[in-house]
């Protein structure tokens, strides 16, 4: 991915969720969008089974973590984490105005 394409990502305030879809914890079949999560389990209220919790890929919760297999690409971790695309930004600004 190339700057300009950062710049437009910017613009429209694009950026990756920290979903299922990424998490470390994620057990889906391929092509589904709902499977299970390997960390949280519930008590099945009709069986008195532990179970896992069924997710959805576009869902979120606070146990997040990265799944480190996943390449999110060059400026993947920009657009994961707020605080680095803010310097991001910084950093694009900059240099469009040398570019001038």
């Amino acid at each position: 991915m190339d700057e300009g394409m950062l710049i437009v990502y910017t613009s429209i305030n694009f950026k990756l969720v920290k979903a299922c879809s990424i998490c470390s914890h994620r057990c889906f079949r391929k092509g589904k969008a709902w499977g299970v999560c390997k960390k949280n389990e519930y008590e099945h209220s009709k069986y008195g089974d532990r179970s896992r919790l069924r997710i959805h890929t576009a869902g979120v919760c606070s146990g997040f973590e990265l799944d480190l297999g996943i390449n999110l690409g060059e400026y993947g971790e920009h657009l994961l984490d707020n605080s680095k695309r803010i310097e991001a930004i910084a950093a694009l600004k900059r240099l469009k105005r040398k570019m001038r």
